[in-house]
């Protein structure tokens, strides 16, 4: 998912946009962005959230929130 967020994202986060529509969809590739990350960064499965590589649920390293912050 992380692939195609971030080639959506070259195409689109540059451009300057006149109408609400332009800005909704890069708003919206931000937030698809920092979701696959904060995903990525879980090494774990949670509820329907499943990962093969990790198929277990890991209370202890992961009962948490996931906090990103843009610089």
């Amino acid at each position: 998912a992380a692939e195609i967020i971030t080639f959506w994202q070259r195409y689109v986060m540059d451009k300057v946009f006149t109408a609400p529509f332009g800005w909704e969809c890069q708003n919206m590739l931000t937030v698809a962005g920092l979701m696959a990350y904060a995903a990525n960064e879980r090494k774990e499965s949670r509820g329907v959230h499943y990962r093969q590589d990790h198929p277990d649920r890991d209370d202890k390293n992961f009962a948490k929130h996931i906090e990103l912050k843009r610089e």
